[in-house]
């Protein structure tokens, strides 16, 4: 899976802050 920028679409992404696994926002599963 490659990840891009959601703004620009620049592929060559840094990380700078870590909040382990989390659901993406409006993506949860519901019961």
């Amino acid at each position: 899976m490659s990840m891009a920028c959601r703004a620009c679409g620049e592929s060559r992404l840094q990380p700078i802050l870590s909040l382990g696994k989390t659901p993406l926002a409006n993506r949860l599963l519901t019961a």
